[in-house]
């Protein structure tokens, strides 16, 4: 037997015994109302609001960056971009940018919003069928680097983009 199993033995009557002795109240409230005076509270009470203050630090900055993920707008081929030689990357840019303009381009027409969004939704369906194509054609250029021909039809593709935008402005500026 252990040396605590005997001394809870010896002393099982006091163990037994269903309520505390008298004062135990008493002193257990002043005890209390001490620590409530000198303003030290223990230790489990500040851990508990500090895991609450770093819960919602967290949770409000997982908040910011989600917010920020989804509005900062990412390129889509930018690992297939980082491949290209820089002249091709800087005609890539370009036309980017070409097309980007168009398309604000588009609703200076003076037309309808809703007719706007329809233009600019089939706009942007013919340029994801470009980027398709685009994607491809960097596949096929970085199977061959340096192919001029590949090189040439990527430009093409890039150029065909501001074509169809400026074909569109064209026509409904006209209307």
């Amino acid at each position: 037997m252990s040396i605590l199993e005997k001394k809870i033995r010896s002393n099982k009557e006091t163990f037994d015994v269903r309520e505390p002795e008298p004062g135990h109240m008493e002193r257990f409230e002043a005890k209390l109302n001490s620590l409530a005076a000198s303003g030290n509270n223990s230790p489990v009470i500040l851990s508990w609001k500090r895991l609450y203050r770093i819960a919602a630090a967290s949770v409000i900055l997982m908040a910011v960056s989600a917010v920020i993920l989804l509005m900062v707008p990412r390129e889509q081929n930018g690992a297939m971009a980082a491949v290209l030689p820089e002249n091709l990357q800087e005609v890539k840019q370009y036309y980017d940018f070409q097309t980007e303009e168009k398309l604000d381009k588009i609703s200076e027409c003076g037309i309808p919003d809703e007719q706007v969004s329809e233009i600019r939704n089939l706009a942007m369906e013919e340029l994801s069928k470009l980027e398709t194509q685009n994607e491809e054609l960097i596949k096929e250029y970085n199977s061959n680097p340096g192919n001029k021909k590949v090189e040439q039809a990527l430009i093409r593709n890039f150029k065909t983009k501001s074509d169809i935008l400026d074909n569109i402005i064209e026509r409904i500026c006209k209307l």
